[in-house]
């Protein structure tokens, strides 16, 4: 019974915020179960049978998951805090080749690669969006910034002085 529910489960879960894998570690235990008691000559359930062909499979694509998600995470974490709502469309266009992995791919989907490349190709947009503008924010922008911040337009002087020294004096530096 477990081995046809899985592959009907939805590839990820959104559980407390955050998204996460849906596949159980106890599948590739079962699995295990079902190759030792094979080679055993037992008898096993033709549903545990679909799990062993595709075994590297499963396990590949949980992992590749795993490592779409966690890219994710770090790219929305990279994202300048005054920028972020500048890239919240962006952040969206994820988030929808995200979403069939919510609740149309399952595990027995033939796509999940095609799914997969979609979605690292969306990231990799976003990926290089920020760079660029935390390029453009920190080289151009806030160096700009301290430049000007530090250029002393005048020396403060302790006793007035008429408009004409004034001039004389910056014309002299």
């Amino acid at each position: 019974m477990f081995c046809i529910c899985f592959f009907f489960i939805h590839l990820i879960r959104f559980l407390l915020q955050e998204e996460y894998v849906n596949f159980d570690p106890q599948v590739l235990e079962l699995i295990k179960d079902a190759q030792y008691l094979s080679k055993l000559g037992l008898d096993i359930p033709e549903t545990a049978t679909t799990l062993l062909r595709p075994e590297e499979q499963i396990r590949q694509t949980s992992v590749n998951l795993q490592e779409l998600l966690n890219d994710i995470k770090h790219a929305y974490a990279s994202i300048p805090k005054d920028m972020s709502q500048l890239f919240k469309p962006h952040r969206e266009k994820v988030e929808e080749a995200l979403r069939p992995g919510f609740v149309a791919i399952t595990w027995s989907s033939l796509t999940i690669e095609e799914y997969i490349t979609n979605v690292r190709q969306e990231l990799e947009q976003l990926r290089i969006l920020i760079n660029d503008c935390t390029d453009i924010l920190q080289c151009r922008i806030e160096n700009s910034l301290q430049t000007i911040a530090e250029i002393q337009l005048c020396e403060p002087q302790n006793d007035p002085i008429t408009l004409d020294d004034n001039l004389n004096m910056q014309m002299a530096k």
